[in-house]
């Protein structure tokens, strides 16, 4: 086992490869040891005897192994989200903004828009 790990780095690994073939997560680097915080606390809160046996367990399609890996993404991602923390922005947006932008979009005969939102996991 890696330093300060209580599961081995090869079975973090298999968990880091499993969320990523399954939702598109990605941990490597600095970020493992929020998974493996996240993969010890959901074992534990899920009664499984080891870590190993709830990797094992992940990997058996059934509708409780679906819960359970929704319990884990919940678990390493970050749950809360400040996109609508100022709802005086999308009121701007939605009654001065955008019917001028449609507006000048129609008229150009395009009835596409795009936008684009910059994520961040600190809410800059």
């Amino acid at each position: 086992m890696g330093a300060g790990l209580s599961i081995s780095p090869d079975l973090l690994a298999g968990f880091a490869a499993l969320l990523q073939r399954r939702s598109g997560l990605s941990f490597a680097g600095a970020n493992l040891s929020d998974l493996e915080s996240g993969v010890v606390t959901t074992s534990n809160a899920l009664s499984f005897a080891s870590p190993l046996h709830f990797f094992q367990a992940l990997n058996v399609q059934t509708e409780a192994s679906g819960r359970a890996f929704e319990q884990l993404v919940r678990a390493v991602t970050i749950g809360e989200t400040y996109f609508f923390r100022y709802p005086e922005q999308f009121t701007v947006l939605r009654e001065n903004i955008l019917p001028d932008l449609i507006a000048r979009k129609r008229e150009q005969g395009d009835l596409s828009l795009r936008f684009w939102s910059a994520g961040s996991s600190t809410g800059e």
